[in-house]
């Protein structure tokens, strides 16, 4: 159960970065990477690994990591990365330092200060263009734990109450350092004048390594979270188009979609109806990759229990060749064990059988609104012609 958890958080990480992705892909301002917040982002990670010892064993696990990834990062030149994780890092331990020892009083104000103080910075600095994302959900986390210790507090639970409290102190620390790195960050490209940016039709490159001011960095956060995309597995199991790709290959039609309905060249009507088919295959898509994996270790777990009768039986034909068993008791208990390993493996195939069946039914739906949608567009242009 741990396996399949971690398999799904994995999951949930990696499609919430792939959307990130898509969107940097599609920026029309992208710049070419530079070191500009090298000595930065490592200024944090100094600070981070000098004063890590100060806080309890049990806090470090998760700073530890924020420090790993962030080294991780700086090995590949991803410096903005590298300043997010760093920061974390250090907002993570000056909370722990600066709430050691508070009385219930003092904590809910001090967190009530910072929620004050970053809502300040946040109306100050946040526009259109500059979204602070990861600051607000973060700042809005901290207010929730400020309301419900006001509540324990109200209902005379003291301990649950300051518990609240250095819970939304994590959380405000966070919001306060990286409401700090984004707001350098996006000072620095801001900056930047139309010559600044390539990839448009003044300047053509053979392809450099781009990065998109801040969003890029919010993507690789993610996906350095991800550390085994136990989905692969699933592919090499068929023949069939994988999940995956035809998640991909969904949202490209659904895209499309948009685009011909804003151009006028489908109708409101059949946007929404090619809209809804696309969600419900979607859906039914992250709903089968779930249950691909339930079968891929169900056919596992099965092969292992099916090696184990074989075992099993080697070890009986040893005890009745040295005579430590009757020939009626060996024919009994070889019975029992062959009948079970044959129906262990049956079951085993079964489960691959079942998974190809999900996969065939996902791929053929998928084929069927890609050529629903090609057919959709060659209708309208024959109409217009």
């Amino acid at each position: 159960m741990t396996k399949i958890e971690d398999y799904e958080f994995a999951l949930a990480w990696f499609e919430a970065a792939r959307e990130l992705y898509e969107k940097t892909s599609n920026s029309q301002k992208k710049v070419e990477m530079d070191d500009t917040f090298k000595e930065y982002s490592n200024n944090y990670i100094v600070a981070s690994e000098d004063s890590i010892n100060s806080v309890s064993e049990e806090e470090r696990e998760d700073i530890q990591r924020r420090i790993n990834s962030a080294k991780k990062a700086e090995y590949y030149s991803w410096y903005l990365v590298t300043a997010f994780d760093s920061a974390s890092s250090y907002a993570l331990i000056k909370s722990s330092l600066n709430s050691e020892n508070l009385s219930l009083e003092q904590g809910y104000s001090l967190l009530e200060s910072k929620i004050n103080q970053v809502d300040a910075n946040l109306s100050l600095k946040q526009t259109k263009e500059n979204k602070f994302i990861w600051v607000r959900l973060y700042l809005d986390h901290a207010k929730y734990f400020l309301r419900s210790a006001q509540f324990y507090k109200e209902q005379g639970y003291a301990s649950t109450a300051l518990e609240k409290v250095k819970s939304g102190l994590a959380l405000v620390y966070l919001s306060e350092e990286l409401f700090t790195v984004s707001d350098s960050i996006y000072s620095y490209y801001n900056s930047f004048t139309e010559k600044d940016f390539i990839g448009s039709k003044k300047e053509i490159k053979p392809e450099p390594a781009l990065v998109d001011s801040l969003m890029i960095a919010s993507a690789f956060i993610l996906l350095t979270l991800v550390l085994v995309i136990a989905g692969y597995l699933i592919i090499r199991k068929t023949k069939e188009d994988s999940l995956e790709s035809q998640l991909d290959e969904i949202r490209k039609l659904k895209r499309n979609s948009d685009n011909m309905f804003f151009a006028g060249k489908i109708s409101e009507e059949k946007h929404n109806e090619l809209n809804k088919e696309y969600s419900l295959q979607l859906n039914d898509l992250r709903n089968k990759i779930g249950e691909v994996s339930t079968h891929l270790i169900n056919a596992e777990e099965l092969k292992e229990e099916a090696k184990a009768r074989e075992r099993a039986i080697r070890d009986l034909r040893k005890l009745k060749d040295k005579k430590l068993i009757s020939i009626r008791q060996y024919n009994e208990e070889y019975e029992k064990l062959f009948s079970e390993e044959t129906q262990l493996e049956k079951s085993s195939e079964q489960e691959l059988k079942n998974l190809n069946q999900d996969k065939k039914l996902a791929t053929k739906k998928t084929r069927e609104l890609k050529a629903k949608t090609k057919n959709l567009t060659k209708a309208k242009a024959k109409t217009k012609k």
